[in-house]
């Protein structure tokens, strides 16, 4: 019965030892912040050429916006360069209704996906994982 116990602990060790790695393997890559721009696609920090060289080298790339009462971050899913132009698709998700008094956010019916770009329809700043 002891055997199996110690066998039982062994196994666990190694489990968690495999899951630390993993993790201190995934967090040595983290986010940086490439290119910002208003909404009208002008730029305001970064550079455009460095978020394309990044998509063209398959790096992720995630995208930040903020709306009139919340702020949004997601991964941008499938990315296109087009006419010097970066172009992506946001994941879709279902709706969401926020509510100020008190801070809350619940689920609408609908679903929602965005498409946005670096030429405008609204400021974002775009990040890439290194």
């Amino acid at each position: 019965m002891r055997t199996g116990r110690t066998i039982l602990g062994v196994m666990a060790i190694l489990l968690l030892g495999g899951c630390v790695t993993a993790n201190s393997t995934h967090s040595n890559h983290s986010w940086h912040p490439v290119y910002s721009h208003d909404a009208d696609g002008n730029a305001l920090e970064g550079s455009k050429t460095d978020l394309m060289n990044a998509v063209r080298q398959g790096k992720p790339v995630r995208i930040y916006w903020r709306g009139r009462t919340v702020e949004h971050s997601t991964d941008a899913i499938f990315v296109t360069i087009l006419g010097g132009e970066v172009f992506t698709q946001t994941p879709e998700i279902r709706g969401q209704a926020p509510s100020l008094d008190p801070p809350a956010i619940e689920f609408r019916e609908n679903k929602w996906q965005g498409l946005f770009s670096t030429n405008g329809n609204r400021a974002l700043r775009w990040y890439v994982q290194y």
